[in-house]
């Protein structure tokens, strides 16, 4: 099995059943899948806690791999939510047509490179997307999986954001979660 989601479906299979999956792809939008690559060494990736496995999905979404690499070693089942499509997208002018997926990793490991390339770009919040523009990257990203999928065996999972969670038993809201403004 191939999981392309979010921590959110992840733990379904926090079980003591054993599950074989393959890859897991996390923190991967459909606004950024096929966009152009920021080009970044993995030497220069810099999560703030410095984890492998973060790490190396930041490595996937900056260089544009992580869509590739799930195409390249298909499973018999794939495991798709798209929560991570509701995150604001980072859009380059320079270096120009890159966008990627804005969380506190990304923005850690832009500042780190800002010291040694001039890197230009706005913030876009994805409700700004037209339905046109959605269903557009909606059928780009079911069109490439199936080129290697069969459709019976993709299983989407309906997560969603809410607006309120508790941390500690404090009520915030998710505006209290803005990555971009995590530096």
């Amino acid at each position: 099995m191939i999981y392309f989601g979010t921590c959110l479906t992840r733990e379904l299979f926090n079980t003591t059943e054993e599950y074989a999956v393959n890859t897991y792809l996390m923190q991967q939008s459909i606004f950024t899948l096929f966009s152009d690559s920021l080009c970044v060494d993995e030497n220069e990736i810099r999560s703030h806690d410095n984890y492998n496995f973060k790490n190396r999905m930041l490595y996937y979404e900056l260089n544009k791999i992580g869509l590739d690499n799930l195409l390249k070693n298909p499973a018999k089942y794939l495991i798709i939510d798209l929560a991570d499509a509701g995150r604001d997208i980072l859009r380059f002018s320079n270096p120009n047509n890159v966008s990627v997926i804005s969380t506190k990793d990304i923005i850690y490991t832009l500042n780190y490179l800002s010291e040694s390339r001039e890197l230009e770009y706005e913030v876009y919040d994805v409700r700004n997307y037209t339905d046109e523009q959605i269903e557009a990257v909606l059928k780009k990203f079911i069109a490439t999986l199936l080129k290697v999928y069969n459709q019976n065996n993709i299983i989407l999972n309906k997560v969603q954001m809410q607006n309120i969670y508790y941390d500690n038993n404090v009520k915030k809201s998710n505006s209290d979660m803005n990555p971009v403004s995590w530096t």
